[in-house]
């Protein structure tokens, strides 16, 4: 029986999405806005950043706002880290009354076998880091999908470029693995949705998903001390709905 092609509904709602990997954790998440409040969003950051006396121009880049090393020769060098936090605080607060239930996949830092396509060949492709963040934007996307409807929801991934090792035993660029078939269920033909990778029209907010991806691996740290445990506040205050890394019984996978 031939399927129904998917029907699109009113493009209603923007996502930002990235991803974080440390020694400990692989995480991939996501900021929702609706297409009318991204103008609020966009107030907040810009609020935020004058707050401390940040430049409009300068990045809320987490790699380098919570690291002191990195903040050196940067804007970020005259700040204290307590004003860091303070803002990200606020900020988080304020965009929990404009955005919608951030989502944010999470698994621990491992590699994962996939046997090959080809039965010959026995061939296994191993995904780690990169890659199986990948998988968890999979994951996000299809809920995203099912929870806004085919159409709904437009998503913009930040551009990664280098090439990683991928299903069938090729070497794909990063940004290439993120599609994938949505199931919107039976007699309609699954579509494939792709992300968005460049000309996003609101890239500052794709500082607000790094920030809700940079927490998220560091607030499950195992390494605890009193920064973990402002991560883990920070944390509590985005309250980010999660999807766990649960590989099959069948699957071959290691942890880091």
């Amino acid at each position: 029986m031939e399927r129904a092609q998917p029907t699109p509904v009113e493009l209603r709602y923007y996502g930002y999405a990235d991803e974080s990997i440390t020694d400990e954790i692989i995480a991939f998440g996501s900021a929702v806005f609706a297409v009318d409040r991204i103008p609020q969003a966009e107030s907040a950051i810009a609020e935020a950043k004058a707050s401390i006396g940040l430049g409009q121009n300068e990045e809320i880049h987490s790699r380098v706002m919570f690291h002191a090393p990195a903040r050196r020769n940067t804007a970020w060098e005259i700040i204290h880290p307590n004003d860091i936090f303070s803002m990200v605080v606020r900020l988080l607060e304020d965009l929990k009354a404009i955005g919608e239930r951030p989502l944010i996949f999470v698994a621990p830092a491992s590699r994962i076998a996939f046997p090959g396509f080809d039965d010959r060949k026995k061939s296994e492709t191993w995904l780690e880091g990169k890659g199986i963040a990948s998988l968890g934007f999979q994951g996000i996307q299809v809920n995203l999908v099912q929870r806004y409807g085919y159409g709904g929801i437009k998503i913009w991934v930040d551009p990664d470029k280098p090439k990683i090792p991928w299903l069938g035993g090729r070497r794909n660029q990063a940004n290439s693995t993120r599609s994938g078939f949505v199931d919107l269920g039976p007699g309609i033909e699954p579509p494939r949705v792709v992300p968005e990778i460049n000309d996003c029209p609101n890239p500052k907010l794709l500082e607000i998903a790094d920030l809700y991806t940079y927490v998220t691996a560091q607030a499950y740290s195992t390494k605890g001390g009193e920064k973990i445990r402002k991560f883990q506040e920070l944390f509590k205050l985005i309250n980010p709905e999660q999807l766990h890394f649960e590989p099959a019984q069948e699957t071959k996978w290691e942890r880091a």
